[in-house]
């Protein structure tokens, strides 16, 4: 009886080294994502508060038309929005924003109302960002 049974009841040492190796490749490929998620949040972030001021400013804008309309005799000289805002800061970003209201298309068939684009602009890493928004104003 002097056979050799061999006993598979455990890893052995060249096992375990190649799953370390593997589950080390794993993290590393996902500690990589993180900074890049980061990233993104922050430009995510920017893009949501250059909308904010975007429609806080059209809104702005649109009552100050009807307040005009209101306020003069009929047939008056159109509402002309000047820039409202220039390097707004957000509170709790560095950021600096800047406003632009156009207000120069008349809609087709409709006398003194006009589009009004309002474009929210900023610098982040070397490059310009904006976001734009429509709408209406007398």
């Amino acid at each position: 009886m002097g056979r050799n049974v061999k006993s598979n009841g455990g890893f052995s040492i060249i096992e375990v080294m190649i799953s370390l190796v593997l589950v080390s490749f794993a993290l590393m490929a996902i500690v990589a994502v993180f900074p890049r998620m980061t990233t993104h949040r922050k430009v995510v972030r920017e893009m949501d508060q250059a909308r904010i001021l975007a429609v806080e400013t059209l809104d702005r804008v649109q009552l100050a038309s009807q307040l005009h309309a209101a306020a003069v005799p009929p047939n008056p000289a159109p509402f002309e929005p000047a820039e409202l805002i220039n390097n707004v800061t957000v509170p709790g970003s560095n950021t600096r924003f800047r406003i632009n209201v156009n207000a120069a298309e008349q809609v087709p068939g409709a006398v003194f109302i006009r589009r009004t684009t309002v474009t929210v602009s900023w610098n982040k890493g070397g490059r310009t960002h904006n976001v734009s928004l429509t709408g209406t104003i007398r």
